[in-house]
């Protein structure tokens, strides 16, 4: 087992609800596709609101104040690069029918603090820091799941790429 192993699950496997927390308490919430489109919920951030009108084809429904995008791969694909750092929630059917969202994470971009702090706690240097988060952030890359989502088996098959290419030591 090597040493990255070890440190994501002591700092990443933790229970379900603590990893569930949202700090601020926002959140954007992604609801089960009816009439071809995902219904996204979300407080009316001007940055949020921004990204979401980059999306191609999304709608404004003032009514029940949601959005809805339709349900494509470039849609979707646009949705996950523009909001994977902040917390999107979803239900498991939504992920189930759109695996590309195991990208975004109920936590957002938090990821990198929450990895920093642990280190500098184990007493880690700055350099060993670094190598973790770029170790992580290439996992993340290479499996397309957020650290959040990430199963014991992701980061195997990314360790046992890495040695493939020299990039890991085991």
């Amino acid at each position: 087992m090597t040493i990255l192993v070890r440190f994501y699950v002591d700092v990443f496997n933790l229970p379900a609800q603590k990893r569930r927390g949202i700090i601020d308490g926002k959140q954007i919430k992604v609801r089960t596709a009816s009439e071809g489109r995902l219904w996204v919920t979300m407080p009316p951030e001007k940055d949020w609101v921004e990204h979401m009108r980059s999306v191609q084809g999304r709608k404004w429904h003032p009514d029940v104040k949601q959005w809805s995008i339709p349900v494509t791969e470039g849609t979707i694909d646009t949705f996950v690069r523009r909001f994977v750092d902040l917390p999107v929630g979803r239900d498991s059917c939504v992920q189930e029918q759109f695996p590309q969202l195991r990208r975004c994470s109920p936590q957002g971009g938090r990821w990198r603090k929450k990895c920093t702090d642990a280190l500098k706690l184990k007493g880690y240097r700055g350099s060993t820091e670094k190598a973790y988060v770029g170790h992580l952030e290439r996992c993340m890359h290479l499996t397309g799941v957020h650290i959040d989502n990430m199963l014991m088996p992701d980061v195997r098959d990314y360790l046992r790429f890495s040695k493939r290419v020299g990039k890991a030591k085991t």
